[in-house]
């Protein structure tokens, strides 16, 4: 949790499954404006940490969108699980692989 913690994004990404968990506790077949307001954020930092993607950010931005895929299980549709799945299988090898990623509990979730 403290590595989680420790970023702004991995954070982000934490805070919304549980707003998942409280869309679906209170009903919602789809997002809420509150998880769509935080999925848009994370979103938005994502796109911002790619474009200065370095060894540093690699785990949180590979952690973050595996916490929108976890977003997305079990819900509508499912469409947007395969692109965060399609998103990081373009990512890892681009970063020379998941041998490469930093810290090495995180790439080993990440063998793909």
């Amino acid at each position: 949790m403290e590595k989680v913690c420790s970023n702004q994004m991995s954070f982000l990404g934490h805070v919304i499954l549980t707003c998942v968990f409280e869309d679906i506790a209170e009903g919602y077949p789809d997002d809420s404006l509150r998880t769509i307001h935080a999925k848009t954020e994370l979103y938005r930092m994502i796109n911002h940490s790619l474009q200065g993607f370095g060894p540093q950010s690699d785990d949180f931005i590979f952690l973050s969108i595996l916490y929108l895929m976890s977003s997305e299980i079990g819900r509508h549709g499912g469409g947007h699980f395969n692109l965060h799945y399609q998103a990081l299988e373009r990512l890892i090898p681009q970063r020379g692989a998941s041998s490469s990623l930093g810290h090495e509990n995180i790439a080993a979730l990440l063998k793909v």
